[in-house]
């Protein structure tokens, strides 16, 4: 893990790539009336959207991503 002091170097780029390939960041978002559930990279950049939140776990780890909703 990061120490405090090397945390505060990070520029924004390279904080934005931390995780970049492990984690994907889940959120439930209203859509022409319908709730669907969309991935994001560390970066913001969209991987996927997803019907139901269960098909989108499953197939983020699938691909070797570990999900982590937001709000």
């Amino acid at each position: 893990m990061l120490d405090q002091p090397k945390i505060k170097l990070l520029t924004k780029h390279a904080f934005a790539a931390l995780g970049y390939s492990e984690l994907a960041y889940l959120k439930r978002v209203e859509a022409d009336g319908e709730v669907i559930f969309v991935a994001h990279a560390a970066d913001g950049s969209v991987l996927a959207e997803f019907g139901d939140r269960a098909a989108a776990c499953a197939t983020l780890v699938e691909h070797d991503l570990q999900p982590v909703s937001v709000h």
